[in-house]
């Protein structure tokens, strides 16, 4: 018999469990790189408290108040989106949701490093363990493919540290 056809129900909730795991992310990009308190970080998220990308007010008031931060929730998303929509095409469910953690971790370090010029240690610090752990278990890469990411990210930070004086900072 043919295998039967594989169910719609978990795509149709993907978009919004990746709106929920955008807003979750663009939260943790405002609080982690502080030392203000979550429900802080949370108010100032909102473009009702001024745009959360700009430190001062703009000395002109605009059209369109609110389109820098609609662009980036609506980026976030459309990235979120696209790391659970890839984790969907693993195997198990195991593997899946490992895809999908370690997709949305890169993701909130990537706008972390983007807003503030900065890859926090205290998250860094969490993840080591996590990923040791999900490595020994059988969840990530094999060991060759890892090295070969390894290599090639070596490339890619060398040429970026080589063509643009500034391009990569002491932590890079």
């Amino acid at each position: 018999p043919p295998p039967p056809p594989p169910s719609l129900l978990p795509l149709l909730f993907l978009p919004f469990i990746s709106l929920i795991a955008a807003l979750v992310i663009n939260l943790m990009a405002h609080y982690l790189p502080t030392t203000q308190n979550l429900s802080r970080a949370w108010q100032q998220m909102w473009p009702s408290h001024g745009d959360p990308m700009e430190p001062t007010p703009p000395s002109h008031p605009s059209r369109f108040p609110h389109t820098r931060w609609l662009l980036r929730i609506l980026a976030i998303w459309i990235a979120s989106f696209a790391v659970l929509w890839q984790a969907t095409s693993a195997d198990t469910l195991a593997q899946k949701l490992t895809l999908a953690g370690i997709g949305l971790y890169l993701l909130l370090i990537a706008l972390i490093d983007l807003d503030h010029h900065l890859v926090l240690n205290r998250v860094l610090v969490v993840s080591a363990p996590i990923l040791v752990g999900l490595s020994l278990m059988g969840l990530l890469p094999s060991l060759p493919m890892a090295l070969a990411g390894s290599l090639l990210g070596l490339v890619l930070f060398g040429l970026m540290a080589g063509i643009g004086r500034g391009a990569m900072g002491m932590g890079d």
